[in-house]
């Protein structure tokens, strides 16, 4: 039985699956972007598809740099 890989949601601090969060990538550039497939290069991190975690991330510029 494998183990469910967990991370911190940037907005609420709640720890939850990987598979259900939103992954959020700083390329070479410094240009965020979404990384649909959860395996992009680059320094990420977790936003939960919940709509209050992405607002807060957007409202306090949570994820500015990463």
């Amino acid at each position: 039985m494998s183990k469910k890989l967990q991370r911190m949601c940037v907005a609420c601090r709640i720890k939850k699956e990987k598979s259900n969060m939103l992954r959020v990538v700083q390329d070479k550039n410094n240009s965020l972007i979404l990384d649909h497939n959860l395996k992009a290069f680059g320094r990420g991190a977790y936003v939960c598809y919940n709509k209050e975690c992405i607002k807060k991330r957007r409202k306090f510029g949570l994820l500015t740099e990463l």
